[in-house]
């Protein structure tokens, strides 16, 4: 997933958030009503509503779904291209429009359909993925968030980061921080993230305003670091653990990046960041 990405039509998009919406209804509850499910069901090709009998039951369970989905093909081949093409129209619109340097109303809106759309990858993962497994998805959403992550950093060159990109590269992390196979991934963007704070921090003279919008991101980042710290703590596997990947100079980077920016934080930042560094020597 490089740069140069294809422009995709907006109906073809319309009906890829459609898709992944609808499959999200299907598995987010226990139970379904047989004429809510076909109805549901007209947005998958090949869905076999007439295999419900709802002359003997007017209730269908999430196994009976599961196994339904299970056997189309047409629905992994859908599944797979709704995310594909969605991943790839967030990458395009970063990339092909100056997304954080317009009126304050016009970043807020970039801003929003980035986060919504990340929202609604992460709730299909979370909900549909893990009963109805794609393999490729695992993998392709992985590339995805580090291409996004280097995009929305490349977008901001000036010495003081842009406040936006900040707050969409974090609220982007916490979208996808409960997602467990992506643990890896968002622990290096995380370094990343930290790497960029800690210049920032070192060189920066602003108001207090965009002191204390700046802060709050970066507690939104170590809250993250933390969470995802304790669950390794919490497994005994800090440098070994397959959900994060993590080897000795990854941590030293970590714990490096932690210590510069103790040094010039504020007092409550600064217990934050200790218990990170204590997480981390653990």
């Amino acid at each position: 997933m490089e740069g140069n990405f294809k422009i995709l039509p907006e109906d073809l998009i319309s009906e890829s958030i459609g898709f992944l919406k609808h499959a999200i209804t299907l598995l987010s509850h226990n139970h379904h009503d047989v004429e809510n499910l076909i109805r549901y069901s007209k947005n998958f090709t090949n869905f076999s509503s007439a295999s419900i009998d709802a002359s003997t039951s007017t209730i269908v369970t999430l196994e009976e779904i599961e196994q339904q989905l299970l056997k189309m093909e047409s629905f992994r081949k859908s599944a797979k291209y709704a995310v594909t093409s969605i991943m790839q129209t967030l990458l395009n619109y970063i990339e092909m429009n100056d997304v954080f340097e317009g009126k304050p109303n016009m970043k807020r809106g970039y801003y929003k359909n980035i986060v919504d759309k990340s929202i609604l990858l992460k709730n299909y993962i979370v909900t549909v993925h893990p009963r109805v497994k794609i393999n490729y998805i695992e993998e392709s959403l992985s590339r995805f968030i580090i291409t996004l992550m280097q995009l929305l950093i490349s977008t901001d060159a000036r010495p003081i980061s842009n406040i936006y990109i900040f707050s969409t590269i974090t609220d982007i992390l916490l979208v996808f921080k409960e997602v467990r196979f992506l643990h890896n991934v968002i622990l290096k963007a995380l370094l990343k993230n930290l790497q960029v704070c800690e210049v920032n921090l070192q060189s920066f003279s602003a108001t207090s305003m965009f002191e204390l919008a700046f802060y709050e991101k970066l507690m939104c980042n170590l809250t993250i670091l933390k969470e995802l710290l304790l669950y390794s703590v919490e497994q005994h596997e800090l440098y070994k653990t397959n959900n994060y990947d993590l080897n000795v100079k990854v941590m030293a980077n970590v714990n490096a990046v932690l210590k510069s920016i103790y040094m010039v934080a504020p007092e409550y930042i600064k217990r934050f960041l200790q218990e990170c560094l204590n997480l981390i020597n653990e």
